[in-house]
């Protein structure tokens, strides 16, 4: 009987012990400030899609390019400003026409100028859909061009060559553009 109670205490001693080297740290509080939060914000930007007929060559009313584009001064504001790290540009283009396209991709500032310029080929269709898609990244050190960024506009342009296109050509071209941002709060 002695020796059951003797086991008794022993675990229980044993409990304790463990108890008093459970987890439990001292908690600091400075940590607060070494918070940081890094979101990623996926935003839709320009899309776009055209018929073939759309660039008929025989109507003199015609026109063989056409623009799209969107307002873009969030960039100037203070929540962009003072937290924006990064910013990465999807634009992916989808050719079933059976001529050649060329894209330009304008960011500009509020005076129209531009600030950057991407320049895109896209093939012609020759039975499967031609897909092109490009990408920029805007790291730190190139942030400044999207602070100063007012619009973007997209234009696309008819090459020269054959088929002509008319009234009646099959197919259409297809534009659609996203962003990532890359933030950081401290």
């Amino acid at each position: 009987m002695m020796r059951q109670g003797y086991i008794y205490f022993l675990t229980g001693l044993l409990f304790i012990g463990l108890l008093s080297n459970a987890c439990v740290k001292d908690v600091d509080f400075d940590q607060k400030d070494q918070f940081v939060l890094e979101p990623a914000i996926e935003v839709s930007l320009v899309y776009f899609d055209f018929l073939a007929s759309d660039f008929d060559e025989f109507d003199p009313e015609n026109s063989n390019s056409y623009v799209d584009s969107t307002q873009a001064d969030l960039f100037s504001q203070d929540f962009f400003d003072q937290n924006l790290r990064a910013a990465e540009f999807t634009l992916v283009h989808t050719n079933l026409v059976e001529r050649a396209f060329e894209a330009e991709i304008i960011f500009r500032d509020a005076n129209g100028a531009p600030l950057y310029t991407i320049m895109v080929f896209i093939p012609p269709y020759d039975g499967s859909p031609k897909e092109v898609v490009t990408l920029i990244y805007f790291d730190e050190s190139q942030i400044g061009i999207l602070k100063n960024t007012f619009s973007i506009s997209a234009e696309i342009s008819l090459l020269p060559g054959n088929p002509p296109l008319s009234n009646t050509s099959e197919g259409s071209i297809k534009f659609q553009s996203s962003a990532i941002f890359y933030m950081e709060f401290e």
